[in-house]
């Protein structure tokens, strides 16, 4: 080292200790070979093989004890090599001992975020992240001191979605620690979507407070064995289905030595199925109005049973927000009666058959009075399933802009939907439409990056699919379909028709579905909007038939001829012939005989026929007449009856001009093919099946002409401040670990229970909704999905990909999984120097200088201790303790009484570690030397007392550790160390053998 670098030293008093993971490769010699592989560890101290020398802070490398030069050998990844001329002796052990310097940190799971489409484009939240876990770099603390235990005392494991329950749980805490633990306090969050009550509340120890949705304990302190008890009550719901959790609970404190946390604890799962749900969308009518201006809009409301069991006693309250209603009119009610009672519309059910779809569909009319965003209304419902109270809501959708008086709104964009096929629909009977969407821009701005939203309402999708544009311009997400237009000049038109093939679950009046257009005007960012449009409704009836008597015409019999008729006069008059058009023949009057044959259900049938034709002429002159009458005499099919039965006999013509000639006299000349159907018909009485009921059919749509340009050519555009986003649904994503521990030990293997929820706490739907988790663990084992709400999720390298589709305001998704992994533990940004100072003993001098260094093996010299984190003296490979050496810049002096023998290698080791402020950080080390005695086990009394008298050390507060047992550096199976205590796990060694600890304390 230079001296002149600047270099600012540690105080130890103010840091924290740095840790170490050692690891020790272990071989013996077989006298031959200079290279060593992972294939040559003695498997029994360790498989880790040679570790890579980049990824380590400092190696060393012992052959028989004696600590080796770096010239000696070179360390690669799995391979050693040696670099002597000599070869150790067959039966030498060679140790490589690695130490990697590590830190305690602080590290984070996953993080999540979301996104999802609202008519204004894409939203996002995120990125969510979890408790920090507490990554150990050592186990010389013990996690999880504190345990923490949740017991369900009451409460049903099995519930509907939107029930409200009651449950009934005792927390307890208890102190593992072999210590008192002081300031204790447990966080108990309640994981319900809505708490209606907590109750109860009775503890053992401390004293309580509630903060929202969490009750917060504070117990004070526990001593070792000691435990507290909380017992509550709690009242409340689940919103979402699955395998969901109350409550999770976890507790922090204080020991002698550090904080302490205990593992996160949770309850058993609670099973949430579907129960009742409900969905509210605005099908027509404008998002943008004018204060104290009367506008119309189209509500649909839908309730669904998604269980298997009874809804009764339906109640649902829609409180309209409009200050004043001209009028409310239903246009569709399929169960239930409906009242108004100022401005709630209350619809009441008495019951909801299982699985059951029901729809209620009104058209207001009314005024806002004052300017700003305001919602149409809040719809909220409860009902009865077995007993348990039922509540959903509150339910609304866009919120609607109200601009001041002074600004009248015009000109905006003209979304315009038309549907083809069917407007009459059969109940749960899959059926095709083809919706076609326009949109015009009547601005006389060019309008640019339109999107428009398409959201399908019915009750189930089978496919979707365009039949007109490319992919880049249609995304279709679930119910949600989005069309990108880049931009549309003044007064033109763009149209995409879209093919949907489902079916609904109610009957009466439904719409297929809604579109919005939205632009923002790129003058002023200002949001431009279309009306809401759903086109002509779609009759839907229940497929109930019952007997129905009908009169008919019943065919007893008919039989089929043809005739010719051949060179058949037809006068033309003045006409120039162009062709012939035939009419259907029939039997001349009073010209039909029946008679009786010998067969009597069969008779002789007579009657002559003719058939009329008129003749059309080139400049359109029509001549009518009569091709000759033709006779028949056949026997026919008639079965006996009574005699007030009566057969009719009739007939049908299918008549074609063969061939014709015009004459000199003005007369046309033809051939006529004749093919004649006879029946025997009677009127009968019978029972065929039919719709119980005729509905009153949709109302009809009128045409409308297409906008043009030149209708807008003069009028003049008005400005509005519309916030776009706000007016729709948003999104929030939030991140849970429900279960597992916050302090870990780096390089082990832990589970986690998380629960990611993803909340709708905006206005009108949010589609196309996926949530990207991405998974920081350092080595990922596996992840199992328990639960999701909606969509579906997987796994793709280390994220978690969950697709939702569609969220409904005020509506949450839920995914439970559980991930399995570790962390590595982090190695802090140090700088690390490790020189040796290699000479050898002239056996007559206790003095040695840089200038007695052996060059070829460095030239480093005897680095000044001030200047140097760690320095180790070693005599003929055994490490001394501190006391028989002392070190100056450029000068070694052993205060033995012996001198070394001539001939002994002499090598000290010098460490010089900074951290990235350039500190150097010092190290405080202590040796234990005693000698070999017949046992395994050696305490603080067996010290030699010369070289010091602290005895052993408590291990927790060192660095690392190594033990040397005749000068020969032993592996870690070998042995355990505990405060005032080492127990040796090998053969004895030979008595009288030099046993030492170093302990090694660097603080950062």
């Amino acid at each position: 080292m230079k001296k002149n670098d600047p270099t600012n030293i540690i105080n130890n008093s103010s840091k924290e200790l740095l840790n170490a993971v050692v690891y020790q490769y272990n071989t013996i010699s077989d006298g031959k070979k200079r290279t060593y592989t992972n294939e040559d560890e003695l498997i029994e101290y360790g498989n880790q093989g040679i570790l890579d020398p980049e990824k380590v802070s400092f190696y060393n490398l012992f052959i028989n004890g004696v600590l080796q030069p770096k010239v000696n050998y070179t360390v690669e990844e799995g391979l050693l090599s040696l670099e002597t001329e000599d070869i150790p002796p067959i039966g030498v052990s060679i140790i490589l001992s690695f130490i990697t310097f590590v830190d305690d940190s602080l590290v984070n799971i996953n993080s999540a975020e979301v996104e999802g489409s609202i008519p204004s484009g894409f939203i996002s939240d995120g990125q969510v992240i979890d408790e920090n876990i507490i990554v150990l770099a050592s186990n010389k603390y013990h996690s999880s001191l504190l345990k923490v235990e949740i017991f369900n005392i009451y409460g049903e494991k099995s519930v509907i979605a939107n029930s409200i329950q009651t449950w009934e749980f005792s927390v307890k805490v208890t102190n593992l620690y072999d210590e008192p633990v002081d300031n204790i306090e447990v966080t108990n969050t309640i994981l319900l979507e809505e708490v209606l009550s907590i109750t109860n509340l009775q503890s053992s120890n401390g004293s309580l407070f509630l903060n929202e949705n969490k009750i917060n304990w504070d117990i004070g302190t526990l001593n070792t064995g000691d435990y507290a008890t909380l017992n509550f009550k709690l009242v409340g719901k689940f919103s979402t289905v699955g395998n969901r959790y109350v409550i999770k609970s976890m507790a922090m404190g204080n020991s002698p030595l550090r904080s302490v946390q205990s593992q996160i604890a949770t309850c058993s799962p609670v099973l949430v199925d579907k129960g009742l749900d409900i969905f509210k969308n605005i099908i027509s009518g404008p998002i943008e109005v004018n204060a104290k201006k009367l506008y119309t809009w189209k509500i649909e409301i839908k309730a669904v049973n998604f269980s298997n069991e009874l809804i009764s006693e339906f109640r649902l309250v829609d409180s309209i927000s409009l200050n004043y209603i001209k009028n409310v009119k239903i246009i569709n009610i399929s169960k239930g009666k409906l009242t108004l009672d100022k401005n709630n519309l209350l619809w009441q059910i008495s019951d909801i058959e299982s699985f059951e779809t029901v729809i209620l569909i009104y058209e207001v009319t009314g005024t806002f009075t004052f300017k700003g965003q305001i919602n149409l209304g809040e719809a909220t419902a409860t009902a009865y399933c077995n007993e348990a109270i039922v509540t959903v809501g509150p339910l609304r959708d866009i919120n609607a802009v109200v601009h001041p008086v002074s600004k009248p709104i015009n000109n905006r964009i003209i979304l315009q939907k038309f549907i083809t096929g069917d407007l009459f629909s059969i109940y749960n009977r899959f059926n095709t439409w083809y919706v076609t969407l326009k949109i015009t821009n009547p601005m006389m701005i060019k309008l640019n990056n339109i999107m428009v939203t398409y959201q399908i309402l019915l009750d189930k999708i089978d496919s979707v699919s365009c039949t007109n544009c490319s992919r880049d311009d249609i995304t279709v997400s679930d119910e949600i379909i989005t069309w990108n237009i880049k931009d549309l000049k003044p007064g033109e038109s763009e149209s995409v028709t879209i093919k949907l093939h489902g079916l609904f679950l109610s009957t009466g009046l439904r719409s297929i579905g809604r579109g919005i257009a939205l632009s923002l005007n790129s003058h002023t960012d200002n949001c431009i909007t279309s009306n809401i449009v759903s086109g002509p409704l779609i009759n839907v009836q229940n497929l109930i038939i019952e007997d129905v008597c009908i009169l008919a015409d019943k065919i007893y019999s008919q039989c089929r001829q043809k005739e010719c008729l051949t060179n058949v006069p037809l006068d033309l008059g003045d006409l120039v012939f162009n062709n012939i058009l035939f009419k259907p023949g029939y039997i001349v009057e009073n010209s039909l005989e029946v008679n009786n044959t010998n067969n009597s259900n069969f008779k002789r049938v007579k009657f002559l026929f003719i058939i009329p034709y008129e003749v059309h002429s080139v400049n359109g002159n029509v001549l009518n007449g009569f091709l000759p009458e033709i006779s028949k005499d056949i026997i026919l099919y008639m079965p006996e009856a009574r005699d007030e039965f009566l057969y009719n006999i009739s007939i049908k013509t299918n008549t074609k001009l063969l061939d014709y000639y015009t004459t000199s006299d003005r007369q046309l000349k033809a051939s006529v093919g004749i093919a004649i159907l006879i029946q025997v018909v009677s009127t009968v009485q019978m029972t065929i099946p039919a719709f119980k009921s005729i509905t009153e059919p949709p109302l009809a749509e009128e045409y409308k002409v297409s906008i043009k340009y030149n209708e807008f050519k003069s009028s003049r555009l008005k400005e509005f401040t519309c916030t776009c986003d706000s007016i729709f649904g948003n999104l929030s994503i939030q991140k849970n670990i429900i279960s597992g521990p916050i302090e870990i030990y780096a390089g082990e293997i832990y589970s986690w229970k998380v629960e990611i929820r993803v909340t709708n706490n905006g206005y009108g739907p949010v589609g196309r909704i996926v949530v990207t988790d991405t998974l920081y663990l350092d080595d990922l084992n596996s992840i199992t999905i328990e639960s999701v709400s909606h969509g579906d999720a997987y796994i793709e390298n280390n994220k978690l990909n969950w697709k939702i589709g569609t969220l409904y305001s005020v509506s949450t998704a839920i995914l439970t999984f559980q991930v399995t992994g570790l962390f590595n533990s982090k190695t802090p940004e140090l700088s690390i120097e490790h020189l040796h100072y290699n000479t050898v003993s002239d056996g007559e001098t206790f003095e040695f200088t840089s200038d007695d260094e052996l060059i070829e093996y460095g030239s480093n010299g005897i680095i000044d201790p001030s200047q140097s984190t760690l320095q180790n003296l070693y005599i003929n490979g055994v490490l001394q303790p501190v006391s028989n050496y002392k070190i100056n810049l450029g000068i070694l002096i052993l205060t033995t009484d012996d001198i070394p023998i001539s001939g002994v290698p002499i090598t000290l080791e010098s460490f010089i570690i900074k951290d990235h402020n350039n500190n150097l950080l010092k190290a405080v080390t202590y040796q234990y030397n005693t000698y070999a005695t017949n046992k395994k086990i050696y305490c603080d009394d067996d010290e030699i007392l010369v070289y010091g008298e602290k005895g052993i050390l408590d291990p927790n507060e060192s660095t690392y550790i190594n033990l040397y047992i005749n000068g020969i550096l032993q592996p870690k199976l070998n042995y355990v160390i505990e405060k005032g205590k080492l127990t040796i796990n090998a053969n004895l060694p030979v008595v009288n053998s030099p046993i030492y600890i170093q302990f090694v304390s660097i603080f950062m």
